[in-house]
């Protein structure tokens, strides 16, 4: 693992009832394979390949590889933590339009665009989900790790870069990413307080994670508890960007 964010999507004024989610990526590099994210969501993990070239666009349909993929949904996203080493700059507060597609086995495309002082950029990406067994077993966790790493749904509802599956078309081997699994898990393994109404969204996520700090805002406020989250999350004393 050389880098990791922390990201959500941005609620549109006009929709009050569009929930803030928060995910995670991690950026792994190996020098015969090149780069893939691994996603943990609040819906499950994913393995994602950044795309070369463009897929052919329709109206709200996608071409690639001679599958078709149909527009599933369109929203912004903000970078809300990062540190370590990416291969293109990234910051916090950074947003990008996200467009999501879907192909009829599962697979997922996904059109990333971000505004920089001179031009747009626009990115594509292209995997599918990953199942907890198989990010379980390939990083040999035992019962109680994996456990921690569990999510609420397999298949994802589709945000940004939360895309995969650790099918070996991947291409992508266990021990390139066993680092990264470890300290994650050290992240959501955290040494936990009292328990409270939000103890098992620390159990899951970590005392430091954006799902539980806004757990911990929404009781002290009164209202319902969410999966949402708020912007930091883990540091070991970086934070900004590189």
């Amino acid at each position: 693992m050389v880098g990791y964010q922390e990201r959500c999507n941005v609620p549109l004024p006009s929709d009050e009832d569009d929930e803030q989610v928060f995910w995670r990526e991690y950026l792994l590099y190996n020098r015969q394979l090149g780069f893939a994210f691994l996603v943990d969501t609040n819906e499950g993990w994913s393995i994602v390949r950044p795309l070369t070239g463009a897929p052919t666009v329709r109206g709200e349909k996608a071409s690639w590889s001679s599958v078709q993929f149909r527009q599933r949904e369109r929203y912004q996203a903000k970078v809300t933590w990062v540190q370590g080493e990416f291969y293109w700059r990234v910051q916090r507060e950074e947003m990008a339009w996200v467009t999501d597609y879907v192909g009829p086995k599962g697979e997922l495309l996904s059109r990333e665009q971000t505004k920089g002082q001179d031009a747009s950029e626009v990115v594509w990406s292209y995997g599918k989900t990953l199942t907890l067994d198989q990010v379980a077993t390939a990083f040999r966790l035992d019962a109680k790790a994996r456990q921690a790493l569990r999510r609420d749904a397999s298949p994802l509802s589709g945000l940004g870069a939360s895309l995969g599956s650790a099918s070996a078309d991947t291409g992508l081997s266990a021990g390139a990413i066993m680092v990264m699994v470890v300290i994650g898990v050290i992240v959501l393994m955290l040494t936990m307080c009292s328990s409270d109404d939000c103890d098992s969204t620390r159990k899951a996520y970590g005392e430091a994670s954006a799902e539980y700090q806004q757990c911990k805002r929404n009781q002290s406020s009164g209202g319902f508890r969410s999966s949402g989250g708020s912007f930091g999350g883990f540091s070991s004393g970086g934070g900004g960007h590189k």
